[in-house]
């Protein structure tokens, strides 16, 4: 009898495998590579790191496709699809950025998953925007969110609607940010945009908290900096 690889879309996974993030993470979902095909996800480095060293605030300064939106978008899918009454949501820049990041980063992987997941949750509203399950967790990608409460929340490209929308990177830090409880997770990432606004702020604050040493709480940000110069797909071979 020929033995499955785990990769494999019709490999059943054992309780211990199913009960690791990690393994589902790297096994259970589908996303496109840079030239447009399908491919198993996979943890790079940077993705790794944001892993192993994940934390209740985290603000991520980085270069442009290192992976960053969509480890997040996989990781609060994975979150919502085996954990119950559990709601994340995504922040973008603008409407086209909240459709895109849904369809081709959210929905894409929730679709493809193998077809055994569906006997233990699927989705019972799928709508523009929006993913509710079975299991009484919800994924939403919008450009804000005023009121509910989440347990995972991520801002993407910060930095643009800092430079650009000063105005709603106002709400957001004042609304959206506050719909997230202390003891969860709220990640903000963007490329630099500039030596203003809140984003620049933020990342002056938590890298001299990470210059200092101090164990950070749980209303601290934990910052991750992740430069071309560091990535080896920006190098010439």
């Amino acid at each position: 009898m020929q033995t499955l690889d785990e990769d494999d879309d019709n490999y059943i996974p054992t309780q211990e495998q199913l009960n690791s993030k990690l393994w589902r993470l790297n096994h259970l979902y589908y996303i496109t590579n840079k030239n447009g095909e399908a491919v198993k996800f996979k943890l790079n480095s940077t993705q790794q790191e944001l892993f192993d060293r994940e934390w209740h605030q985290m603000l991520v300064l980085k270069a442009r496709q290192l992976g960053v939106t969509t480890y997040f978008s996989i990781n609060f899918l994975d979150e919502c699809f085996w954990h119950a009454n559990t709601h994340a949501g995504i922040i973008a820049h603008r409407k086209e950025d909240a459709e895109d990041i849904f369809k081709k980063k959210v929905k894409y992987a929730y679709d493809r998953m193998p077809q055994w997941t569906r006997t233990f949750n699927s989705a019972t509203n799928d709508r523009a925007g929006e993913l509710a399950f079975e299991n009484g967790s919800s994924y939403r990608v919008s450009t804000g969110f005023r009121s509910g409460t989440y347990q995972r929340l991520l801002v993407s490209e910060f930095g643009k609607i800092c430079a650009k929308s000063p105005d709603v990177a106002a709400e957001i830090v004042k609304g959206s940010l506050n719909t997230v409880a202390e003891d969860q997770v709220i990640a903000i990432e963007s490329t630099a945009e500039g030596r203003e606004g809140y984003f620049y702020d933020f990342c002056k604050r938590a890298e001299a908290l990470k210059e200092s040493g101090r164990q950070l709480t749980k209303m601290d940000m934990r910052f991750f900096f992740f430069p071309w110069y560091e990535e080896p797909s920006y190098r010439l071979k």
